[in-house]
């Protein structure tokens, strides 16, 4: 938990807190658009497919653009968004 705490600190103001459990998938949308980092809390042994895109920084570029195929979707990655 102390690595939860740290970040937590480091990124108070900007920081997106998910659960799995949550809707998160638009909170997450939002975060890679706009740059915010994103956390998500009590992650189980089980991850949604839908994020394996942006955990394998599986991203295509075009003409200086960082997309991701997120949620059915191209979503432009913005360069300061971390998850």
């Amino acid at each position: 938990m102390q690595a939860v705490a740290w970040i937590k600190k480091c990124f108070e103001h900007t920081l997106r807190v998910k659960s799995m459990n949550d809707d998160y998938g638009k909170w997450l949308e939002i975060a890679i658009k706009q740059g915010a980092p994103f956390l998500f809390e009590g992650v189980q042994e089980e991850i949604d497919p839908m994020i394996m895109p942006i955990i394998d920084q599986n991203y295509q570029s075009k003409s200086n653009i960082r997309t991701v195929n997120f949620n059915g979707s191209e979503t432009e990655v913005h360069d300061n968004f971390r998850m």
